[in-house]
């Protein structure tokens, strides 16, 4: 049987929650994944001052926390491509 998170360690999740979204990037990422049934990619990400690297980046921060997380995986010309997608927990953390 699992046993339930303590106090201090709700606490200390929900710490590095709000603290890897105050990230500017990362909030456009949840900004974006905010609309029900949104998903992207890091190339989705992609512009002149983000690199698919840097994109990726941020997206693994995310997922480390809880915030978001891999809707589906696809192989592309020897790659795998991550679909991500929103959690609940993300969804609530998602600037307006």
């Amino acid at each position: 049987m699992d046993q339930l998170p303590s106090d201090e360690e709700i606490a200390r999740n929900r710490r590095l929650l709000h603290t890897a979204v105050e990230h500017p990037v990362r909030q456009d990422i949840l900004r974006r994944l905010k609309v029900k049934g949104a998903t992207l990619t890091a190339a989705d990400l992609e512009s002149e001052d983000l690199s698919p690297r840097c994109a990726g980046y941020h997206l693994t921060q995310l997922e480390k926390v809880g915030a978001i997380e891999v809707a589906e995986t696809m192989h592309v010309r020897g790659q795998v491509i991550r679909v991500y997608r929103a959690t609940p927990a993300g969804h609530e953390l998602a600037p307006a």
